[in-house]
């Protein structure tokens, strides 16, 4: 089959190699996969050459990737176009080897690093372990399913019900006062906050043990 798609290419693109300077264009384009598997899906009509333009980008959207390419005709003259091309693109990513519940705190050695088609792939894959540092479960991810952004959100610097040191500032002064929080968030973020009187304020984190008083 292979054997017959080249010959098909060879005819369609007649001098060099066509396939071969596709092939190099792409592994060049591609370069940040460890291997990927094309076919040329669609082709322009009525022309006598077709050469691939490298002043413009190759654009890829789902299983496809769209060359563009200079299509010359009996004449001469030339067209700028694109040819389809269906896609399936390879990359090291992470898969979970066991049922993860929601919000649980993810380590490396929660997930298999596999090789994956990631085209077909819904959302966007994460590949590195490193990425998952200081990363929590959005959701529950059951086991065997491959890890995508989508999943995944920073763990919060202060949860629901920590404790906190409330700081109010008056001029110069800071006056702190100990509180709970009734919301989780990371830094920089405002959440409600509870004092021992059941006073309720909001408050914006400045680190995991301390609020700020929003006026």
């Amino acid at each position: 089959m292979l054997a017959i798609f080249v010959l098909i290419l060879l005819q369609l693109f007649p001098g060099d190699s066509f396939e071969s300077k596709l092939q190099n264009y792409l592994s060049e384009k591609l370069s940040d996969y460890s291997r990927f598997t094309f076919k040329v899906n669609s082709l322009p009509v009525n022309y006598s050459r077709i050469e691939i333009d490298d002043t413009r980008q190759l654009r890829i959207s789902n299983r496809y990737a769209f060359l563009p390419v200079h299509v010359y005709d009996a004449y001469s003259n030339v067209n700028n176009s694109f040819i389809t091309i269906e896609i399936e693109l390879y990359k090291t990513v992470l898969k979970a080897n066991r049922k993860i519940e929601r919000g649980e705190a993810l380590s490396g050695d929660m997930f298999d690093s596999i090789e994956a088609e990631i085209t077909s792939i819904k959302g966007t894959p994460v590949f590195e372990t490193e990425e998952i540092a200081g990363k929590r479960s959005r959701t529950v991810i059951n086991e065997g399913t491959v890890l995508t952004e989508e999943l995944i959100e920073p763990v919060p610097d202060v949860f629901r019900d920590s404790k906190v040191i409330l700081h109010v500032i008056k001029g110069s002064v800071d006056i702190s006062v100990d509180a709970t929080a009734r919301q989780e968030g990371r830094i920089g973020e405002i959440i409600r906050v509870i004092t021992t009187d059941n006073k309720i304020f909001k408050a914006r984190i400045i680190d995991k043990q301390n609020v700020l008083l929003e006026d």
